[in-house]
C-alpha cells in the first residue's frame, strides 16, 4: 500500500508538471498545480505511515522494550507450574556482552522437550562480525578464532525461528536471550508471532529457601543439585537448566501435597464462614491460573500467601471480626460484621496481587 501511494503521488507530480508546461487555460493551471499538490501530500502520508514508532535514542529499558516488541509480538509468562509442558524448548544464548542493540550472539543452544524427554537439539557457534571482548571470552570461553567461518546470525535465524515461534520458552533469566532474538529480529524487520516463557530463575528464587545459598546464579544452583554439565557454554547451559527445572518441580510438588495435607487437617476446624471465605479466594485467583496457600495463625486468624507472597489475612470467628487489605506501601485492618461484608474486600485483594507479581 505504501509503495502504492509514493508511485500514484509521482504520477500525480509529474502529470501536474507537464499540464503547466502545457498551460492553454485557467483550468490547466488550477489541473497542473493540483496535480503537483496532491501528489505531494500521497508522498508525504506514505512516509508518515513508515514511522508508527519511534525508538527512544537513549539506550533504556523503553528503547529494549520497544525493540523486543518489534521483533516479539507477544511474550506470555507462565506463572506457576506443576508439572512439564506436553513440550517445550529450552534455549540459551552466549553473546559478546549484555547489551542487546549493540552487542551480538556468537553461540546458540536449543533442546526441544516432548514428554520430558529431549527429541532434538541445535547448536552452533555463530560468527558475531565484531572482535569478541576479553570480558565474554573470560565467561564464556569463546574465541574470535573458533567463530571465524562459523555462520552468521541471519543465515541460521530462520532454523532458530522455526523451532522456537509459537513455543513455550523455557530459560534461566530467559528474558536476557529473549530481549537478544528480539532485537535481532528488529533490526532484520522479521517477528515472532507469540511465544510462552518459563522462567527457571524465578521458580529457583520461589522454590529454594535454603539460607546457605549465596546466590541463584546458574553455577551456583547447578553445584547445589549436584549437576555435572559444563558452564557458559549454550547446551550445556540448556541441560542444566532442564535439571533444574524438573528439581524445582519436584520440590514445589512436595511443598504442595504438604500443605495440602496441613490444610486438609484445617478443614474440619474452619466454620461455615471461614469454608465459604477460603472457597471463595481459591476460585477467584484459580481462574487466573494462581494457586493459594492457606495456613492459621495462632489466634485464628487464617492467612493467604500466593506464590509465596501474602495477600491477606481474614479472622472470621470470636468477637471482632476483621479483614486485612495490603497496598504497596501499607497495611491495613477494618473491622467486619460478616462473610458479605468480608468477601467485598477480595478485588483489594487481587488488587494488590497484581501490583507486585
Amino acid at each position: 500500500m505504501k509503495k502504492g501511494l509514493i508511485i500514484f503521488g509521482i504520477l500525480l507530480i509529474f502529470g501536474g508538471i507537464l499540464a503547466l508546461f502545457g498551460i492553454e487555460t485557467e483550468a490547466d493551471a488550477i489541473s497542473g498545480i493540483g496535480g503537483v499538490i496532491m501528489g505531494s501530500i500521497l508522498i508525504f502520508v506514505s512516509n508518515m505511515m513508515k514511522k508508527k514508532i519511534k525508538i527512544p535514542e537513549e539506550k533504556t529499558n523503553d528503547y529494549y522494550s520497544i525493540a523486543v516488541a518489534l521483533g516479539i509480538k507477544k511474550v506470555t509468562p507462565y506463572i506457576e507450574i506443576d508439572e512439564l509442558p506436553e513440550s517445550f524448548v529450552v534455549l540459551d544464548l552466549e553473546t559478546t556482552g549484555l547489551e542487546p542493540m549493540t552487542d551480538r550472539i556468537c553461540e546458540i543452544g536449543i533442546l526441544v522437550v516432548k514428554n520430558g524427554h529431549i527429541i532434538n537439539e541445535f547448536n552452533t557457534l555463530v560468527d558475531p562480525e565484531i572482535k569478541i571482548p576479553k570480558e565474554a571470552r573470560d565467561i564464556n570461553g569463546i574465541t574470535d578464532e573458533m567463530v571465524t567461518g562459523k555462520p552468521k546470525i541471519y543465515e541460521v535465524m530462520n532454523d532458530v525461528y522455526d523451532i522456537i515461534n509459537n513455543q513455550t520458552i523455557v530459560g534461566y533469566n530467559v528474558m536476557f536471550d529473549i530481549k537478544f532474538i528480539g532485537a535481532f529480529l528488529f533490526r532484520e524487520k522479521l517477528n515472532i508471532e507469540h511465544i510462552y516463557i518459563i522462567d527457571v530463575l524465578k521458580m529457583v528464587r520461589n522454590s529454594l529457601k535454603d539460607k546457605k545459598l549465596i546466590n541463584k546464579k546458574l553455577q551456583t544452583i547447578k553445584q547445589y543439585f549436584g549437576i555435572k554439565f559444563k558452564s557458559h557454554r549454550a547446551l550445556d547451559d540448556c541441560k542444566t537448566t532442564l535439571e533444574i527445572l524438573k528439581k524445582c518441580i519436584e520440590i514445589d510438588r512436595i511443598r504442595n501435597r504438604e500443605s495440602i495435607k496441613r490444610n486438609h487437617n484445617l478443614l474440619d476446624s474452619f466454620n461455615k464462614e471461614e469454608d465459604l471465605f477460603i472457597k471463595n479466594v481459591e476460585k477467584l485467583f484459580l481462574s487466573q491460573g494462581r494457586k493459594v496457600e492457606v495456613n492459621v495463625l495462632s489466634d485464628k486468624t487464617i492467612n493467604f500467601t500466593v506464590l509465596n507472597m501474602q495477600i491477606g489475612r481474614v479472622k472470621l470467628r470470636g468477637r471482632k471480626k476483621k479483614i486485612q487489605v495490603i497496598t504497596k506501601n501499607d497495611v491495613f485492618w477494618y473491622e467486619i460484621k460478616n462473610l458479605d461484608e468480608a468477601l467485598s474486600y477480595l478485588p483489594k485483594w487481587e488488587r494488590y496481587y497484581k501490583s507486585i507479581s
